[in-house]
Formats: C-alpha cells, structure tokens, sequence
C-alpha cells in the first residue's frame, strides 16, 4: 500500500509541473506464461506529459483477461503509473526505458507487479507514435501475503500507439 500511495503522488507532483506536450496512450499486451499455464491479454488507456525529449510520466487504467488451461478467463481491473526515459533520440526513433507499476484487482484479491522494459518508438508524425517494448525485467506479488517473484520476458509483449496534443 506504501508503494501505491508513493507513486500517485510522484505522479502527481509531475503532473502539477509545467510540461512540453499532454499525450494519451493506447497499450496493448499478451503474454504466454508457461509456469502458470496462462494466457492473458489487457487494454489500458493512459494520459501523460512530457516535460523535455527526455522525460514523461502517465498514469491509467484498463482491463486484463486472464485463461488458465481448463478454465474460464478472470476478468481483472488494471491500475497503473510508467514513468519513461529516453536516452537517445533521433527525432523519428526513440529508444526508451520504461518503469512501470501497475497494480491489478480482481474480486478480494489484488496483485502488484513492477518492471523495466527497454522499449523502441517511432514518430509517426507531430502527433501519432507506435511504441514496443523489447524485453521486460520485473517482479510481480500475487495477494497481500505473498512475497515477490521476479520475472524476465525477452521478446516484445506490449504495443502502443500514443496521441500527443
């Protein structure tokens, strides 16, 4: 919960800061989990702003479907915060790294998950980018009592299209 409130009002905090540019993200993401024997897919908007070529954060919220092998999909609420960098830019290409917590609730339980993930981004034009990640360093906690599973995923899980105002 600590964690929670900390990042909302981080996110805040820069959100009240003077900003370049508002934006409003579309994410889409599937992930083949083979140790659960799970598929999920989930749809998040977010908004955000971005102070300089450099820095944005964005907070948002969606929807996850998750399919265990002979069961029916789990329906999750999505809450969460990304904070991204970008270290190198050539005005059209973007590499990126992303921080982002999100926090999932389902029923009486909800889950934690954090990550980095490298990602790449091309400017379509003043308005429109397409964004991927390339690889996703995390940890996830399943419920409040459980501890925290770390996670690596080396091929692109997540892709988004961003509208910059």
């Amino acid at each position: 919960m600590k964690k929670l409130f900390f990042s909302f009002v981080v996110s805040a905090l820069a959100w009240s800061a003077s900003a370049q540019s508002l934006f409003v993200t579309g994410t889409g993401s599937f992930e083949n989990n083979t140790t659960y024997d799970a598929k999920s897919t989930n749809f998040m908007l977010e908004i955000g702003r971005e102070f300089n070529d450099v820095f944005a954060v964005s907070i948002g919220g969606g929807m996850e479907s998750v399919h265990y092998d002979g069961m029916d999909a789990i329906n999750i609420g999505l809450a969460g915060a990304n904070l991204r960098v970008t270290p190198w830019n050539n005005e059209k290409f973007f590499v990126d790294l992303n921080w982002e917590n999100v926090w999932a609730f389902h029923e009486d339980d909800s889950n934690w998950a954090t990550a980095i993930s490298p990602g790449l981004r091309y400017r379509i034009n003043d308005h429109f980018d397409i964004s991927t990640n390339v690889a996703t360093f995390g940890w996830i906690r399943n419920g409040e009592d459980s501890e925290c599973v770390s996670r690596i995923n080396f091929i692109p899980t997540t892709f988004t299209l961003s509208y910059r105002f």
